[in-house]
């Protein structure tokens, strides 16, 4: 037969130390150092450096079977270089150095998301401002919401032409 348990009348103060290994545990707590938070570093971007980029696209909705083409998308396209309008001329930390190009500007970020598919005024059935209400280029600059919006293009020409790829093959309309 099992012992019989032992009841113990609640305490007036159930945080107090009662010596042993509660009197310990007390003194240890008196020592761990107070919780911190901790900020993570800011994605550092580098010309003809896509290593960042799987996680982002997962995260952005992309299917791991995707990544490797993605990738080739991006360096082609901007040298993964998510800051990059269409014409900009880069260093190798990614920073903007001149314009060599004005013919393209609308091409936005790191997939160089043409602006027939965010600019409302160009294109009354832009997906990205209809969809994402993105309707500017300067969003378009952040990795995340440029990967979001290459996406969108890509279900759709998936759905509608069989071929997601489309927007990024210059031979395709």
């Amino acid at each position: 037969m099992p012992p019989e348990p032992i009841f113990v009348s609640e305490s007036e103060n159930p945080y107090e130390a009662i010596g042993g290994f509660k009197q310990f545990q007390a003194q240890l707590y008196a020592y761990v150092p107070p919780t911190t938070t901790t900020t993570i570093a800011p994605t550092v971007y580098k010309h003809g450096d896509c290593s960042w980029l799987p996680p982002v696209a997962i995260k952005a909705g992309w299917l791991p079977n995707q990544i490797a083409k993605l990738q080739q998308i991006a360096m082609r396209e901007s040298g993964c270089c998510p800051n990059r309008a269409g014409g900009d001329a880069v260093d190798n930390n990614c920073n903007i150095t001149k314009i060599v190009e004005y013919s393209h500007r609308s091409d936005s970020g790191l997939l160089q998301l043409n602006g027939v598919n965010w600019d409302i005024k160009r294109n009354p059935y832009a997906p990205i401002c209809l969809q994402m209400a993105i309707c500017t280029q300067p969003p378009l600059f952040d990795a995340f919401i440029n990967l979001k919006a290459g996406k969108l293009l890509y279900d759709y020409w998936y759905q509608n032409a069989g071929d997601g790829w489309i927007p990024w093959n210059p031979t395709k309309p």
